[in-house]
Order: C-alpha cells, then sequence, then structure tokens
C-alpha cells in the first residue's frame, strides 16, 4: 500500500514579500511567499491579491489597501490565508504603499508572516478569535448604521436649525462614547466659525477663524497625533491625544467643521493613537457626511420660509405673515377674553421724500424705519411691511386703550430717528397712526385691519404727524354678533324712533359729599319701545353708531338735556345753579359740525353755556389728541365744562392732561369699587385724585355704591360723587319731585 504524504505548512520564519499593483494585482512573489502558499512566481502574476486569502476577508483586503493609498497602515493586521492545496492559515499581513517622486501612489508592498505563537501548544484558536472578532465589528456597525439612521431621519424632521444643533449633540455623544466631539459652523459672514454642539469632557474651543482649520481651508479631512507637527490646526489648541477635523461640505458649499478628539492615556505613541483614531475618522466622516447634507437643506427651507414671509427691503414680516398671525392671535384673544391691537402707520410726505431725494434713498429711510419699529417694540408684538410706505404691527394683550399710548410715543419717537443716507441729510421724518383694537373694532381679521386703516385715512386727512383712534362703530364688537342677530331678528326702527318721540332722557344725580345735595345731573338716554318697553342705550347704541342714526340721537339728546335743564334752573328754586353732563362720543369730537350744533342748541333753550357739562371718554379723548385739543378749546370758549369720563381705564399722557382745558375728572367706577373699609385709598385712586388737584380739576368718583366709598371719597379730598350709593338715574317726572 502506497501512502500519499500529508503536506505540510512551513513555519515562516521569514517574512514573505509581496508586490502588487495600486488595483491590488500581483507584480512580485520571492521565495518566501513560495513556501508559504504553496504557488510559483510564474503561477501569482497578474492575479489579485485577494486570491491568496479566504473569500471572507475580500472586502478587508480592499479596505487595508485603500487605508495604505492614504498612508494609515495597520501593522500585523490578522487574515486567513488560502494556500494552494485549499488548506487555510493564519497569517499577519501590512500594506505599504509605494510612492514616485511625486507622492503618487504606485502599487503596494505587502509583508505577511505566520504569528509568532502559531505553534504553542497554549495558543488560543486563532481562526476563532479572528471570526469573533470579525462578528463583534459587524454588530457594532450595525449598531452605528442604525444611529446614523435614526439621527438622519430626525434632521429631516427638524424645522429649525436650534433643533438640529440638539440632535447632534444627542446623536454625536451616542455615537462617540468615548471621545469629545463639536460641530462648527460658519456665521452668515463666512469670517468666524461657531461652536453650536458638543459633547464629551475633552476642553473645545467656542469659536475661531476659518484660516486657523487645515480642514476647512483645503476641504478635505485633516488629522493630527504629533504635537510636534506645524500641520496642527492653529484652532485646537493643546494637542491632548488625537484630533480629527472634517470640512462640512454640501452642494459644493463649506458649512463648517465636525470635530473629534481622543484622549486615550493607556495608548503610547502616535502609531497607536493613529490606531484608536481610524475607525473613528471613518465614522465621524459618515457623521459629517449626513450632518452637512441635513444643515444644508434646512438652511434652504428657511431661506425659502423667510422669502415667503419677510419684506426683502426691511426685512419686516410681510403682509400675509400679518394676516395669519393676526388671525391665531384673535382665536386666541377670544379663548382667554383678551384683546389685541393693531396699528396701521405710514411716512408723511413720503412721494415728496422720494421726489425729492430719489427712490434708492427712500428705500433706505423704509429699512431705518423698518429697524426702528423692531427695535421699539416689545419681543411679543410684530412688526410688518403692510405695503408701500404702510406698516401695520400687532400687539397681543393690548387694550384699545394702550394701542393708542403706544402709537403716541412712536409717533414722538420716530421724529429722533437717524434719517441720514450716505453724505446726504434727509429731513426728519414724521409719521401717521391709525389704530384698533379687539374686540372693540372688530371679531375678524378683515374687519380690524379695515378699522384701523380707516383711521390712519382720516389721520393722513387731518395732516401729518397724527394719531387716530378707530370710530367704535359696533361696541357690541362686530354685526355678526349675537346681538345684532338678535336686533336685526326684532327690526329696530332706529331711524323713526327720534321722529316717533321714542327715546327718553333719565338723569342721574352728581351730589356734594358734605351733605349729599344734588349739584349736576347726567343725562342718559333711552328708549322706549312700543313692544319691548324701555330699553337701555347699551343694547341700541352700537346699532345706531352702525346705521348711522347715532348723529340724530346724539343732538336729540343734547337738545333735550339743555332744554329741561334750563327749564328746571327757571322754575325750582333748588335748582338755580343745575349743571346739565352730556356725553360726547369720539365721532362728535372730529365733526366739524358740533360745534356749531352746541351754540346753535344753547340759544334755542336758552341754557347758559356754564351750566352744561359736555363728558368725553378718556380712550376717545386720547384716540386724536391734537385735533380734541383744538375742539376742546374752541368748546371752552363759548362757556361749556369739560370733562374726562372713565378716567383711569387708559394712558392719559400727563402732558395733554396738563394741555387739556378740563374741569372734572370723573375717576371710573372700577377705581371707586376698590375703596372699602379696609383700604380706603387705594394707592392708585390716591395718585389720581392727587393728580387732579395738582390740575386743579374736580375729581368725581363714579359708581359709589357703599357708604365707606363715600367716606373714603371724602378722606380723599374729593368733593363730589354719583352713584347708586346716592340716586339711581330718574326719570324726567322722578327728578323734578327729587329736587322740589
Amino acid at each position: 500500500m502506497t501512502f500519499e504524504a500529508t503536506p505540510t505548512v512551513p513555519e515562516a520564519t521569514k517574512m514573505a514579500v509581496v508586490g502588487s499593483s495600486p488595483e491590488g494585482m500581483t507584480l512580485g512573489w520571492d521565495e518566501a511567499a513560495e513556501s508559504l502558499f504553496g504557488y510559483s512566481f510564474e503561477e501569482v502574476v497578474g492575479r489579485p491579491l485577494s486570491a491568496f486569502f479566504v473569500p471572507e476577508q475580500n472586502e478587508m483586503i480592499l479596505l487595508l489597501m485603500d487605508r495604505a493609498s492614504r498612508n494609515e497602515t495597520l501593522d500585523e493586521h490578522p487574515a486567513m490565508g488560502l494556500r494552494r492545496d485549499g488548506t487555510e492559515i493564519d497569517v499577519t499581513l501590512t500594506l505599504t504603499p509605494t510612492k514616485d517622486l511625486s507622492g503618487k501612489v504606485t502599487g503596494f508592498s505587502t509583508t505577511i508572516q505566520r504569528p509568532h505563537n502559531i505553534d504553542h501548544p497554549d495558543a488560543p484558536d486563532r481562526s476563532t478569535g479572528a471570526l469573533l472578532r470579525r462578528i463583534e465589528e459587524l454588530e457594532q456597525a450595525r449598531i452605528e448604521v442604525d444611529l446614523l439612521n435614526e439621527m438622519g431621519d430626525f434632521l429631516q424632521s427638524c424645522s429649525i436649525t436650534e433643533e438640529a444643533y440638539a440632535v447632534i449633540t444627542e446623536m454625536g455623544g451616542r455615537l462617540f462614547p468615548k471621545d469629545s466631539g463639536a460641530l462648527f459652523v460658519l456665521n452668515d459672514s463666512k469670517n468666524l466659525v461657531e461652536r453650536v454642539a458638543f459633547w464629551g469632557d475633552l476642553p473645545i474651543e467656542d469659536v475661531f477663524s476659518p484660516e486657523s482649520c487645515w480642514a476647512l481651508r483645503r476641504g478635505k479631512t485633516h488629522t493630527m497625533i504629533d504635537k510636534s507637527s506645524v500641520l496642527l490646526c492653529d484652532h485646537i489648541g493643546e494637542l491632548l491625544g488625537g484630533c480629527i477635523c472634517i470640512p462640512l461640505i454640501a452642494h459644493g458649499e463649506k458649512l463648517g467643521i465636525m470635530q473629534l478628539r481622543t484622549a486615550d492615556s493607556a495608548i503610547q505613541g502616535k502609531i497607536g493613537v493613529q490606531a484608536t483614531l481610524e475607525h473613528g475618522r471613518v465614522l465621524a466622516s459618515n457623521f459629517a457626511e449626513r450632518i452637512a447634507v441635513a444643515l444644508s437643506n434646512l438652511q434652504l427651507r428657511e431661506s425659502l420660509r423667510a422669502t415667503s414671509i419677510r419684506d426683502p427691503l426691511t426685512g419686516l414680516y410681510n403682509r400675509r405673515y400679518l394676516e395669519e398671525t393676526l388671525e391665531r392671535e384673535l382665536h386666541r384673544a377670544a379663548r382667554s377674553g383678551g384683546s389685541v391691537g393693531i396699528i396701521m402707520c405710514d411716512v408723511d410726505g413720503f412721494k415728496e421724500l422720494n421726489d425729492d431725494f430719489g427712490h434708492p434713498t427712500g428705500d433706505e429711510v423704509l429699512r431705518e424705519l423698518g429697524h426702528f419699529l423692531q427695535t421699539s417694540i416689545r419681543d411679543e408684538d410684530l412688526a410688518c411691511r403692510y405695503g408701500g410706505d404702510e406698516f401695520a404691527l400687532i400687539l397681543p394683550e393690548a387694550s384699545f386703550a394702550i394701542t393708542l399710548e403706544r402709537s403716541q410715543r412712536l409717533r414722538e419717537a420716530v421724529k429722533d430717528m437717524d434719517t441720514s443716507v450716505g453724505s446726504r441729510g434727509v429731513r426728519p421724518i414724521s409719521l401717521s397712526f391709525g389704530t384698533a383694537a379687539f374686540p372693540r373694532d372688530g371679531l375678524a381679521p378683515a374687519k380690524l385691519i379695515g378699522a384701523a386703516d380707516a383711521a390712519l385715512y382720516r389721520a393722513k386727512s387731518l395732516g401729518k404727524d397724527q394719531v387716530v383712534g378707530a370710530k367704535a362703530l359696533n361696541r357690541n364688537n362686530d354685526s355678526s354678533s349675537p346681538q345684532r342677530l338678535k336686533a336685526s331678528g326684532t327690526e329696530l326702527d332706529l331711524r323713526v324712533a327720534v321722529d316717533k318721540d321714542e327715546l327718553r332722557l333719565h338723569f342721574q344725580p352728581i351730589v356734594d359729599l358734605r351733605d349729599a345735595s344734588i349739584v349736576a345731573i347726567e343725562a342718559l338716554v333711552r328708549w322706549e319701545h312700543p313692544q319691548r318697553g324701555l330699553i337701555s342705550p347699551q343694547e341700541f347704541i352700537p346699532f345706531a353708531e352702525l346705521d348711522g342714526t347715532i348723529h340724530e340721537i346724539d343732538r336729540w339728546v343734547l337738545r333735550e338735556a339743555c332744554r329741561q335743564t334750563a327749564e328746571w334752573r327757571a322754575a325750582l328754586s333748588s335748582a338755580t345753579d343745575l349743571k346739565v353732563s352730556v356725553n360726547m362720543a369720539a365721532s362728535e369730537l372730529g365733526d366739524s359740525r358740533f360745534l356749531g350744533d352746541v351754540v346753535g342748541c344753547l340759544e334755542e333753550t336758552g341754557l347758559n353755556p356754564q351750566a352744561l357739562l359736555l363728558e368725553v371718554s378718556e380712550s376717545d379723548l386720547m384716540g386724536n389728541a391734537e385735533e380734541n385739543l383744538a375742539q376742546l378749546r374752541n368748546l371752552k370758549n363759548i362757556g361749556v365744562e369739560l370733562a374726562i369720563d372713565n378716567f383711569g381705564t387708559g394712558y392719559s399722557s400727563l402732558n395733554y392732561l396738563d394741555r387739556f382745558p378740563i374741569d372734572y375728572l370723573k375717576i371710573d367706577h372700577t377705581s371707586t369699587r376698590i375703596m372699602t373699609a379696609d383700604q380706603p385709598a387705594p394707592p392708585v385712586v390716591e395718585a389720581m385724585v392727587k393728580m387732579g388737584e395738582a390740575l386743579e380739576l374736580k375729581i368725581v368718583p363714579v359708581g359709589v355704591e357703599l357708604a365707606e366709598q363715600s367716606v373714603a371719597a371724602q378722606n380723599l379730598g374729593c368733593e363730589l360723587g354719583q352713584g347708586f350709593y346716592f340716586h339711581k338715574p330718574q326719570s324726567s317726572e322722578q327728578l323734578a319731585s327729587l329736587l322740589g
């Protein structure tokens, strides 16, 4: 029997050397390689290097070649060789690139040898160990791919860059738990790189110049492991271990860098540190690539969104965004019972400015005005360019009175705005304002904007530098309100109410607090409807304002109040000095005919002008302060007295209060109500009284319903008072009996 000898695998006491092309095709094969693998030189030339290893390691051989071409050689990498007879052997291999004088890779020199302890009886099974390591590597790779995919999903769902930075911080810590890392992005001016995300413990800079980073300058990954190298990035400070800077590039544009640092003290020498960084470099490159694409897409979306909602000239929000935001704010205010103010304003004489200085100068003024408005409002307010030289402001949680007050502040402040353009000085500008508020002037956005715009139109018609409040056309908020629908259903015929003599006056006395004697009366209109009976003004005045009959009703009230008071003054000895108070609507203040109506009424009824007291609410008075001031002075010149009603509900300018020819301040019932036995002189009421005294005005607390409120008012120095504690509104017959 003939026995075939069992092939033996010679122990490689020398390293086998294999030469290959840049593509990995075998070019050379020494004797040690022939002995180790069993192939002759002629048999291997032209065959791929991977042919001498088990098929499962083809990918690994290609990876080692790729790393070697980038000078990232790993010494004695374990592998499973495949001999000519089909047997497998444990080997280690090191790939080193060969280069020409220009540094171009011309091929590889691969050294292969058997592990030194291959025949030791206690040596572990190298093939099993390599397989286990490979399994671990694959599992780790799967986890990393899952995390990268998860990060990508989150980044695509981000709506703003701050959300993206938070995602990157979280995922960076999970992908590189043993390392420190940071994300840096170029600012808008491209002159600084700013840190926006960070994880780990190693110190990392906050901001640096783009020129201080090799990776950003070259557009390529830059690895640093040698503290003494002249190729360290200037921005990294002290190099504690290894550092990788990876440029963020998307669509050909540099966005910033991703930085990864390691400080493994157990690793000694730069080769060890480089080996530690190797895996991190590959993973960090994938990490950075996904981040760059996501940030670029997010910035594009933000840019497109900004373009759709921003005015390109001023940078303020545009008309479309104003209308969308106003609708949201009105819904919110309706749910909470709050209010929303809106201001419309435009530049006085802007056409002339354009004609005199040119459109580029006009554009620059609008830009500066946009900046002025943006920096002059609260964080929660919204400034928009409505069109041309017209701007709009939304003021959440602002009442009509507050909106008027802020308009006055802006009107004064804009005069100090720097309007110089280049070397040319432009005359100071002024603005005209129209104001309105929800729910006073409308429930719908279009209604509210229309009210403010109409007020602005009136301001422009009165001349420049004006603030005009919207006329309260419907104090029940809107013509579509339930009250309006109910009124329409019963067909209230306001237009014939005066002709049918269906209006009635009731009078509420104003008394001397010392003895409760009646010194004046306030005229209050009622409607004696043939079917519904006596209707209060709160129910029908808003609709009278809507259909235009309010002017007829106001003139009837003025004439009847003057006639009745003149009659009582002549007939009753106790009423010889009686005064009558009549409320003026905001529309009367702006009506040039009103002065003539008052003069005619006094002449017709024979009432002494000093016996007539005209009241105007604080908010209506401040709605167009300059125009109202002129009207009040004209009324004062004919001898009538004037009062501010509902004082304390708005924000009157002290400057205007001092200029208005006012005789009385009627403190609103909401302020009077807080005067109690426990707190007889609340600070806010005391302040109003002292202010009135300083202006030499008579103070009348309204809504006095309790004895302690009357006492408290006297203790504060008030001489007069009005409220149910003294008298409810009386009919003409009841008041005549009371006076007699």
